[in-house]
């Protein structure tokens, strides 16, 4: 029997839009150029919001590929995902990329890359089970596809802590240039490069955002559309205020 090759998310009664505000940001970040799964809405019946069907990056043929994600690579049982907890800061999964990737270079990028877009968006839960090492077939290990993309600003009662600091910070309002350049420093990259990336993902949100929020209008649900709207507005503004003090 052939493995699955996608996964139906469905809506849930306990965080209102999460389908609407995960295909959002998924989108968003496909966009702004992340590396992520196709993932696209599902119908359901009439009255009913629709799902998210998400392409698996661990398939191929209908085989699985092998994957782990970073408390499994790291030998961390899954209640350490968090970095509060005694999960792995973003140093620690740079250095794995560094001593394990193929290509580390990239790879890191990629993921500090994934660091700034979900700062800009107002992704709280950016913990180790969301990122995984990716073995190819052709004895490759990359970086896998990032996914559980979402805006959890979108739900006030969820922590606005994040999962993992950016260089010591945990509240998002309090990320300034200095916590930037202390993650750099701690992923072996240049200071000015990760500020740089930084302002070029928050410029390429408020772009991309404007063409997806029209695209979007007639399929997903207003409110979770305006919610969104409105973080991303404050989180490209407080980004860049940080950036400048």
């Amino acid at each position: 029997m052939s493995a699955a090759t996608h996964i139906l998310k469905l809506p849930t009664p306990h965080f209102a839009h999460l389908v609407s505000n995960e295909w959002l940001v998924m989108e968003l970040g496909r966009r702004c150029g992340l590396c992520v799964p196709p993932a696209q809405l599902w119908p359901m019946p009439v009255g009913r919001e629709p799902g998210l069907l998400i392409e698996r990056f661990d398939r191929r043929a209908g085989q699985r590929l092998h994957q782990e994600d970073f408390c499994q690579a790291l030998s961390l049982p899954p209640t350490r995902k968090y970095e509060q907890d005694g999960g792995p800061p973003l140093a620690a999964i740079a250095a794995c990329l560094n001593a394990h990737s193929t290509t580390p270079a990239d790879d890191i990028a990629r993921l500090l890359q994934w660091v700034a877009f979900g700062v800009v968006v107002g992704n709280a839960d950016r913990h180790a089970k969301n990122l995984a090492l990716l073995y190819g077939e052709d004895a490759s290990i990359r970086l896998a596809p990032f996914y559980d993309l979402v805006c959890t600003r979108h739900w006030r009662q969820l922590s606005t802590r994040s999962a993992m600091s950016v260089g010591g910070a945990v509240e998002p309002g309090t990320v300034t240039r200095k916590h930037w350049r202390a993650l750099a420093a701690a992923c072996e990259v240049g200071g000015t490069w990760l500020e740089d990336l930084v302002l070029r993902v928050a410029a390429r949100v408020e772009t991309e955002w404007a063409a997806l929020e029209s695209a979007s209008a007639a399929t997903l649900v207003r409110g979770a559309v305006q919610a969104v709207e409105r973080t991303l507005r404050e989180r490209v503004r407080c980004v860049r205020r940080g950036l400048a003090a």
